[in-house]
């Protein structure tokens, strides 16, 4: 659990108890209960669930998530009394997270117990993560979506991208963790409250009255559970600077009431059937469009992998693709999980850089589980993945309207697209290389990249290998990739032997006489950006994009995706302020405009 404070617990008899705190997590007697009065009756949860619409969603905040319950009693209610096509976005933060063994022992226990808490407990157990600095979002069921932040929570909070309905503040006793109750932190949590959002609290202690109070939240004494005779709930009124003002400035979020959105999407890469499956999932409507169809370009390469990018610094760049290689596995692993194949990993050290890999670790930002150190100086992967791509492309498409438009000769056009797409409350492009065609202002800042993969006959290796190249098993035989040769973005590209060979020569560095004869091989050109950062958010007046990704398209497209779709629909954005200024396109006009250019 490296970088995170560990918790001190001890479980009795049914009560989890925190020795640092000397405080316990939820009432032995009833914790379910508990939870249903103080924090789903303190928000009126049942009818504000209830009055939903379709494709409208609600968003929890919490400080403190400590053992789920409280995100078990909030799904349990959502699933039984949201209609359909409603959606529900839990966010919560934990300074002290639970390692997963005692995680899933102490959430056993819970389903045994709480009876109608099982179902969500099974769908949650298998799905939490070993605790790393950050955020982590979860798809536990089609209709709720869960994030985690691990840390700090005024950190956490001063990061994070969402506007809660209502919050559930749930830290350990005032008295025994003030820092929870902060008046610092209550000015956080009304920066991230939407129109209407409410609070409450089992605590009435006067420090937590006033720090809300100050904040701009109305604070009233009610009947209180068991023992504890009074509680606190309250709305916001305003009077911090809200939430609303920074995601603008960053991002262009949403916050507040929606309703069901009509996104039109231009390219069936996997970037935009991610977007698709992000917006589907969440109650909205999808006309897709493409000249070809689902797994153009890279997307429909044969193989390819999801492997991590790691940076020795903790800074958003190392953030942004270590959250994107978790979430890749997730977000494949939940929706095609026949198209991937888990496997462990390893990568190579540059000569010119040896002991890298070790500052890697030194960040803090990696569980023990994820990565570690192998004899040799090169990184070893515990769970590394290989990917099918255009089979993958095919599943995310069903059930997806495509429509293959060509108006007159050549690509679409940007003048097309009213036509193709009427009525559409929002427009993403993501056509890969071919964004800048459409949007120029974006075009200035992509590069192509030609990049071909080969399979071949062989001995498949037991790790995926990475270097400057890569090699990993695929079927009987291996895949081996990637070249990288600078093209223009508009480049029509076919493999070619000499890719091949040398394909099969890195190949060979890596693993050795596994590998054989090549059995065949696929070209296609990727869209760069020249900070080799992504590019997602605004287009102009058109709408939005996101390309620029790259030879790690597979691994960033999905989490990037769940962001574009949380800034035009609302939610909880999975990643932070400071990682989505680093992928915002306007960073270039921003810098080109300092240096006084046109």
């Amino acid at each position: 659990m490296s970088g995170l404070n560990r918790p001190d617990i001890l479980v009795d008899a049914g009560a989890v108890r925190s020795r640092q705190f000397d405080d316990i997590y939820f009432q032995p007697e009833d914790g379910l209960a508990e939870t249903q009065h103080v924090f789903l009756a303190g928000n009126d949860l049942t009818d504000r669930f209830a009055a939903l619409g379709p494709g409208q969603r609600f968003v929890i905040g919490e400080l403190g998530f400590g053992t789920g319950l409280n995100f078990l009693g909030a799904l349990v209610l959502f699933e039984e009394v949201a209609p359909p096509g409603a959606h529900l976005h839990f966010w919560s933060v934990e300074g002290f997270p639970l390692d997963p063994p005692q995680f899933r022992a102490i959430l056993s226990d819970l389903a045994a117990r709480f009876a109608p808490v099982a179902t969500g407990a099974a769908a949650l157990g298998p799905l939490y993560p070993s605790p790393r600095p950050g955020q982590i979002q979860l798809m536990v069921t089609p209709r709720v979506t869960l994030t985690l932040a691990f840390g700090d929570a005024l950190s956490a909070l001063d990061d994070a991208l969402f506007a809660a309905d209502a919050w559930f503040l749930d830290g350990f006793s005032p008295a025994q963790n003030p820092d929870m109750w902060s008046p610092a932190l209550m000015n956080a949590v009304a920066r991230h409250t939407g129109p209407g959002g409410t609070v409450a609290t089992f605590t009435v202690a006067g420090a937590v009255r006033r720090a809300l109070s100050g904040a701009g939240f109305t604070a009233e004494k009610t009947p209180g559970f068991g023992r504890k005779r009074e509680m606190l709930r309250g709305q916001w009124a305003g009077g911090a600077a809200t939430v609303h003002e920074s995601i603008s400035q960053v991002v262009g979020q949403v916050v507040g009431p929606t309703r069901p959105q009509r996104i039109g999407i231009v390219g069936a890469g996997i970037a935009g059937l991610a977007c698709a499956a992000h917006a589907i999932r969440q109650g909205h409507s999808v006309q897709l469009i493409d000249a070809v169809g689902p797994g153009a370009g890279a997307s429909g390469n044969p193989v390819g992998l999801i492997m991590p990018r790691v940076e020795a610094a903790n800074g958003p760049s190392a953030r942004l693709y270590r959250d994107s290689f978790l979430y890749a596995q997730h977000f494949y692993g939940q929706l095609t999980p026949a198209h991937i194949t888990f496997a462990p990993g390893e990568i190579t050290p540059s000569p010119d850089h040896p002991h890298r890999f070790a500052r890697v670790l030194e960040t803090g930002l990696w569980a023990t589980d994820d990565l570690q150190l192998g004899p040799g100086g090169e990184m070893q992967v515990a769970r590394g993945a290989t990917l099918a791509p255009a089979a993958v492309a095919r599943a995310l498409a069903q059930g997806v309207p495509i429509a293959q438009h060509r108006l007159g000769e050549g690509p679409i056009k940007r003048t097309d697209l009213t036509q193709i797409l009427p009525d559409c409350d929002h427009i993403i492009l993501a056509t890969g290389p071919m964004v800048g065609a459409l949007a120029p202002e974006w075009g200035r800042d992509l590069r192509g990249s030609r990049g071909q993969v080969d399979l071949f006959d062989g001995t498949p290796p037991q790790k995926i290998r990475t270097g400057n190249h890569y090699v990993a098993a695929f079927g009987d035989g291996l895949a081996a990739g990637a070249t990288y040769d600078d093209v223009p973005l508009t480049a029509q590209v076919t493999a070619d032997t000499a890719s091949t060979e040398r394909n099969r020569t890195a190949a060979i560095n890596l693993v050795g006489p596994l590998v054989g004869s090549p059995r065949s091989g696929r070209a296609a050109v990727r869209a760069t950006v020249r900070d080799s950062h992504p590019m997602v958010g605004p287009i102009d007046d058109l709408g939005f994009g996101i390309t620029g990704l790259g030879s790690r398209g597979l691994s960033t497209g999905p989490l990037l995706a769940a962001h574009l779709i949380a800034q035009l629909t609302g939610g909880v954005s999975p990643l932070g302020a400071t990682q989505s200024q680093l992928i915002h396109p306007a960073r270039f006009a921003q810098r080109r405009a300092r240096r006084g250019q046109s």
